[in-house]
């Protein structure tokens, strides 16, 4: 193996331990896997991979639905609805928005 394939490699596993790490410590925090949403169309919060956010969502949509649509999750954004691939949710609680935002960082 040459020494640039090497140094990515290690980059990369770098990089997935830090994401783990990141995995983790949202668990200990109360995130669940996306596996587990609720599918009774109940909101909730989630995190996207590839997301600094914390959106509102729910599961629409599935067996049973009136619309016959396979169901998904759809995230709230402005007066609309985005679908979404999160890998993390959490009961939304009593308040009725999550918290802002965090400020994108130089260069994502």
């Amino acid at each position: 193996m040459s020494a640039q394939a090497t140094d990515a490699t290690v980059a990369e596993q770098e990089a997935i331990d830090a994401m783990y790490g990141g995995f983790r410590a949202l668990r200990r925090l109360g995130w669940r896997e996306a596996k587990y949403i609720p599918r009774d169309g109940s909101r909730f919060l989630c995190i996207e991979l590839g997301s600094i956010g914390i959106h509102v969502g729910a599961w629409i949509g599935g067996e049973g639905s009136k619309n016959g649509w396979p169901g998904s999750v759809f995230v709230e954004g402005g007066d609309d609805l985005w679908p979404s691939s999160p890998i993390l949710w959490k009961p939304l609680g009593p308040q009725a928005t999550p918290p802002p935002a965090a400020e994108p960082k130089e260069g994502r």
